[in-house]
């Protein structure tokens, strides 16, 4: 074991000897101690694979050693938090690729970290709030909910129905907040989705089995029926416990259409980002999304459902960067996107992760 290790740790320096990046002066005369901040990474725990894909793509597209150390003093943010580091070398990864200058990506970092440690709070407080002794939610359950705000959603959004459901289990309220989302991308109406969601989760009903829920209403809207005709549906099978599947032949979903994982809504809101509208398997551009979290299939207070992994929101070429992933409806999360995390594409499917 500790042969394996030093050897990770060796290459890594071999890296910055051949790159020559070892104490660079910056544009205003201040060092970049790129070494130092390698040996706080290491001493952070930051996995040595990890420095190393950093440090080989930051060279590959030419940066600087200042910028540099900032993205990787972000990692090592995110590892003392204990957050995993992969949705944050996914997202530097991207930005780098579409040539996304260094200094915007750390910013959609810095609001990476910020939106799972809100999360994190939300939950944790729930958690006190149920006056149990449960454990801490998992890391991936606050990074699940956190990416929704990637998907359409803002805090505010998350934070009333987290507030007004403590006492349903976790992974059924997380459906619900994940079919808000789907409901948003949708252009749904704002009042009858807020109805839908609370009729659901005061009844208990997002449980992993009404995972196509989401995705039955967005095809059928695709068919023009109205956000009245869809309610109505939505309300009596929510009312009779039925199943999705009772949804879906009220509405004239075929099984085949929800067996063709395709993009979960039709239409993206128009994201605030950095150039406009940002859709997610269409045109679009980069934008603060990513890592989707594990799905666990269980019923417990941990997470439920599935989601939709690793989910950089991008598409194309276009001119837009809000680019988008999309939230998986009732049963799972899609991943990220969306314009500075405002507005968001369709890029998952409820039930396309693990679970």
């Amino acid at each position: 074991m500790g042969v394996r290790s030093k050897t990770c740790i060796t290459s890594v320096t071999l890296l910055f000897v051949l790159l020559g990046w070892m104490a660079v002066p910056r544009v205003h005369g201040v060092e970049a101690d790129l070494s130092g901040a390698v040996r706080q990474a290491q001493d952070a725990g930051v996995p040595a694979p990890a420095l190393n894909r950093l440090l080989a793509m930051s060279y590959e597209h030419g940066l600087k050693p200042g910028e540099v150390e900032g993205l990787l003093r972000a990692v090592i943010e995110a590892q003392k938090d204990g957050f995993p580091v992969q949705p944050f070398l996914n997202k530097i990864e991207e930005g780098l690729a579409k040539r996304v200058a260094p200094s915007r990506i750390m910013e959609v970092l810095e609001k990476k970290g910020e939106d799972y440690r809100f999360t994190r709070s939300l939950l944790e407080d729930r958690t006190r709030r149920r006056g149990r002794r449960e454990a801490p939610p998992p890391v991936e359950t606050q990074i699940r909910l956190a990416e929704l705000l990637n998907a359409g959603l803002v805090r505010e959004e998350i934070r009333q129905v987290v507030d007004d459901f403590p006492l349903v289990p976790l992974p059924v309220m997380i459906r619900g907040v994940e079919l808000l989302a789907t409901l948003k991308q949708m252009r749904f109406d704002p009042t009858l989705a807020g109805q839908i969601v609370n009729a659901g989760l005061n009844r208990g009903y997002f449980t992993e089995e009404q995972q196509d829920f989401g995705r039955i209403l967005a095809l059928a809207k695709r068919r023009g029926l109205s956000d009245e005709e869809l309610a109505a549906a939505a309300f009596a099978v929510i009312e009779n416990n039925a199943p999705a599947s009772r949804l879906a032949s009220v509405l004239g979903v075929s099984v085949s259409e929800l067996g063709s994982r395709g993009p979960q809504v039709g239409g993206p809101p128009p994201g605030r980002g950095w150039g406009g509208r940002g859709l997610g398997p269409g045109p679009g551009g980069w934008g603060p999304g990513g890592h989707g979290g594990k799905g666990h299939s269980r019923e417990g207070d941990a997470a439920g459902g599935s989601s939709g992994g690793s989910a950089s929101g991008s598409g194309g070429s276009g001119g837009g960067t809000g680019g988008g992933g999309g939230a998986g409806g009732a049963g799972g999360s899609g991943g990220g996107g969306g314009g500075d995390g405002s507005g968001g594409g369709a890029g998952g499917n409820g039930g396309g992760g693990s679970r």
